[in-house]
């Protein structure tokens, strides 16, 4: 969508390296990724405890292409330190985006998503509301940030 526009964007999830190890080592399927939640969950802990709370954003920073792209979007944002790893390399804009349909998202998502937003408030952090992942939207929020 913005490449029409001769931006350069890289779409990150950091998820990604933590499914793609799942896969390897404990037979992780995507295609049943609800029924193998918890594996996921459990894994990220462990690793997150043995190697820092910014595992992750270390991660997507290590795999970003960042000297020739103009955006590097996110798409999993949860964490304050995976926030603060990653404004303090990107000038950094977030949009939170909340599925209409509450009774997809868990409780744990919901306390995750609520205590990012409290920080943000608490700091001054500005971030965007949108009611939908609408693209036109979307393209037209980014394209202004410019």
């Amino acid at each position: 969508m913005l490449e029409s526009h001769e931006y350069r964007c890289e779409y990150r999830s950091f998820a990604t390296p933590l499914k793609e190890l799942a896969s390897i080592y404990f037979n992780y399927n995507e295609d049943k990724k609800d029924i193998q939640r918890q594996l996921l969950e459990d894994l990220a802990r462990n690793l997150k405890e043995l190697f820092g709370k910014e595992l992750f954003a270390h991660t997507l920073l290590d795999k970003c292409p960042y000297v020739f792209t103009d955006y590097v979007i996110v798409d999993d944002l949860r964490y304050v330190e995976e926030y603060r790893t990653i404004n303090e390399f990107f000038r950094t804009a977030v949009i939170k985006v909340m599925d209409p349909d509450l009774s997809s998202i868990d409780e744990n998502d919901l306390e995750r998503i609520h205590n990012l937003t409290e920080y943000f408030d608490t700091m001054g952090v500005p971030y965007f509301q949108m009611k939908s992942r609408n693209l036109y939207g979307l393209k037209k929020f980014i394209l202004g940030l410019k």
